[in-house]
């Protein structure tokens, strides 16, 4: 949802009253005689999706068990400190749901105690579907990320806290403090209206109107004398030039700031990229000096004509090393790529025992045989020093210890030529992202699933 300011109940209250009337919306364009465009049909395939239909659900339930009861307590609630105890409830509830999903799509726990009152979308919203299953799995989702949120933001409000349980009167600077912020998404509301209606117009001009408007101005001129409204438009204009330079100045500063923060941020990419390029260029030395080991004997041969367990050690780190550097492992096994844990150094044999374990999960990737990819031509995306996207064709040669030596040409008579070597990762993160397609699709498929 492209919304400004946050604005964070909005997605929840109009998800709960989507999927309170998707039924009625899938009629209306039903019944409509008239072919349905691009949008219209982006909309009713959307709901008749469960997947979408049960997020809107999950969205919708979380609204009318805690964002709505929230909002309506802390516009009663004078004293931010007064608050502590209902974000601690607020977080108490998500653990719950957090565990327990079934919870919230029973309807079984109350923000508050005391009697609530129920409309048409509760009711629905709390009605047995057949896709409560998946209704459940966004909710669990939904409330551990949620409960994160709130534990961030209202850390210093609970348990624990310097502002929790404190006596609201020992802190004056507090009474003023707002409990809520449906001022500022009244404002935000009223800011997406007027760039809607006026995208033309300046921040400032939109912003000038709302608060001419919501400060009542036009009544507060109208109960001056004639005289004094007339030195107050003359002083307003005279002002307003010099805060037409201040602000230049502010926007021009704002954009010096942009462009230093935009080239830092290319500058540490490129960096980035080159010392990749440095580790890669390692690997793939270490690959040419020492081998690549690929199973149990010949790491046993290798190690058996190193003296001293130092060495040996050494030998295995270094065949780490080479899948940290040029093979993709996932989060749940990069304790794999690891020399030690918890300030303990690991023994030998636990290395051994994790370099046999990134044998096997790169065999278990590998939905083809790497060897199949030998000889085959191939289109590749390359991307050139001006950020340009350009296709070269080549063939892959060779593949030894993890690297495919490739040949590449940009002539039709293949004379221009020259031959790069790719890691099994690089060739892997280029058909992921669509970069690297092969020619020959008799036994590989065209878009060729990654290995």
């Amino acid at each position: 949802m492209n919304i400004r300011g946050n604005r964070f109940n909005v997605s929840f209250y109009n998800a709960a009253g989507t999927f309170f009337l998707h039924k009625l919306l899938l009629q209306y364009f039903h019944s409509l005689k008239t072919s349905y465009s691009f949008i219209q049909n982006c909309i009713v395939l959307s709901l008749q999706n469960k997947i979408i239909l049960s997020l809107l659900k999950a969205l919708g339930i979380l609204c009318k068990l805690i964002t709505q009861p929230y909002l309506v307590k802390a516009t009663e609630v004078k004293n931010i400190l007064d608050m502590g105890l209902i974000y601690q409830r607020i977080s108490t509830i998500l653990d719950m749901f957090s565990e327990n999903p079934i919870l919230a799509l029973k309807n079984e726990v109350k923000f508050f105690y005391g009697p609530e009152l129920y409309d048409g979308v509760s009711e629905f919203l709390f009605q047995t579907s057949i896709y409560d299953d998946l209704t459940c799995v966004f909710l669990k989702k939904l409330c551990i990320v949620f409960n994160a949120k709130v534990k961030k933001i209202f850390n210093e409000f609970l348990v624990g806290g310097k502002y929790f349980n404190v006596n609201s009167d020992s802190l004056e600077e507090c009474s003023s403090c707002t409990t809520n912020n449906i001022c500022l998404e009244r404002l935000m509301g009223k800011l997406d209206f007027k760039l809607n209606s006026a995208p033309v117009s300046t921040l400032n001009t939109i912003e000038s109107t709302i608060t001419f408007s919501d400060n009542k101005t036009q009544k507060w001129i109208e109960e001056k004398e004639q005289h004094e409204q007339k030195m107050i438009i003359e002083n307003a204009r005279k002002e307003n030039l010099h805060f037409m330079k201040i602000e230049k100045e502010r926007k021009d500063h704002l954009y010096e700031q942009q462009v230093q923060i935009l080239k830092g941020k290319e500058e540490e990419t490129q960096k980035k990229k080159e010392k990749r390029v440095e580790e890669l260029d390692g690997a793939i030395s270490d690959i040419e000096k020492h081998g690549m080991w690929e199973d149990v004997q010949y790491m046993e041969e290798h190690l058996s004509k190193l003296k001293t367990k130092r060495d040996q050690m050494t030998a295995i780190k270094r065949q780490i090393n080479i899948y940290k550097k040029i093979y993709k492992v996932d989060k749940k096994n990069k304790h794999l790529l690891q020399f030690s844990s918890k300030g303990q150094i690991y023994s030998i044999a636990q290395l051994k025992e994790n370099l046999k374990m990134l044998w096997t999960l790169r065999r278990s990737i590998n939905n083809y045989s790497v060897k199949e990819l030998v000889n085959k031509e191939i289109i590749h995306t390359w991307t050139d020093e001006n950020g340009e996207n350009k296709d070269w064709e080549g063939k892959i040669l060779t593949h030894n210890n993890g690297v495919f030596k490739v040949l590449y040409w940009n002539d039709k008579e293949k004379r221009k030529s020259s031959v790069y070597e790719l890691t099994e990762r690089e060739i892997n993160t280029d058909i992921e992202q669509g970069n690297l397609f092969i020619k020959d699709t008799t036994k590989l498929d065209h878009c060729y699933t990654a290995f």
